[in-house]
């Protein structure tokens, strides 16, 4: 098992800091970010008080809304802002779709759960400190999901003939959070993993001067010994 994000960082990145940035790295398009896989974080708030944020619904969110504490104030604060605004919110935040949307404090993501949603999510306001730059609370613990680790890993070199399929089809694709789409190109198969691309002017200041031929299509890869497109590996693309 292993802690899904896996950012260019690893070797050295600490897990308060991956919850600060809501980090997820090249495997997003599978596994989603830091926020989809955090179950319950323990903080300090401004008055010193150490709470534990964490999934809350019907009854157990009524009483934490109650209570008369800086925690009280802001489970309610979060809560009426949500009630409030709810429509003017799911409008202006960027679509779901969006993995990386790292835009502001997620109230989207409170807004598409319970109890507005009856089937969504159960309130956790540590969904809400996932990309939050630190600036609501100190972490000081977290419990986190894992997922099984790959078996394997084989590497795919599909070329185009124009940066947009590519695109395109990195957008169909993926799974976002492990919900799969009908529209996934078939050589993505069920878990697709991290697109890569190499823009035509990046190719072209690594290819030797003179002597190699013409210049390939825009956006494709090429075989570097010979400066030509490698055979397509997936002939439909």
């Amino acid at each position: 098992m292993q802690f899904a994000p896996d950012t260019s960082t690893a070797n050295r990145c600490m897990i308060g800091g991956m919850i600060g940035n809501n980090a997820c790295g090249a495997y997003s398009i599978r596994h989603g970010t830091t926020r989809d896989h955090v179950i319950e974080i323990e903080a300090v708030l401004a008055d010193g008080a150490l709470v534990s944020f964490g999934p809350l619904d019907g009854p157990a969110l009524e009483a934490k809304r109650r209570l008369p504490t800086l925690e009280g104030r802001i489970y309610r604060a979060v809560f009426e802002i949500i009630d409030a605004h709810r429509e003017l919110i799911l409008q202006r935040y960027p679509r779901p779709e969006v993995v990386r949307r790292n835009t502001g404090y997620a109230l989207d993501v409170l807004a598409r759960g319970r109890p507005w949603v009856a089937d969504g999510p159960p309130f956790n306001l540590a969904r809400l400190l996932c990309g939050s730059e630190g600036t609501l609370a100190l972490v000081t613990a977290a419990t986190l999901g894992l997922v099984p680790r790959a078996s394997g890993r084989r590497p795919l070199r599909p070329h185009r003939h124009a940066h947009g399929r590519h695109a395109r089809d990195a957008r169909r694709g993926p799974t976002w959070a492990g919900r799969g789409r009908a529209d996934r190109p078939a050589h993505l198969g069920r878990d697709p993993p991290p697109p890569r691309t190499t823009r035509q002017p990046v190719l072209d200041r690594g290819r030797p001067r003179g002597g190699l031929g013409a210049r390939p299509p825009q956006g494709r890869h090429r075989d570097r010994r010979h400066g030509r497109p490698p055979s397509p590996i997936c002939p439909s693309m």
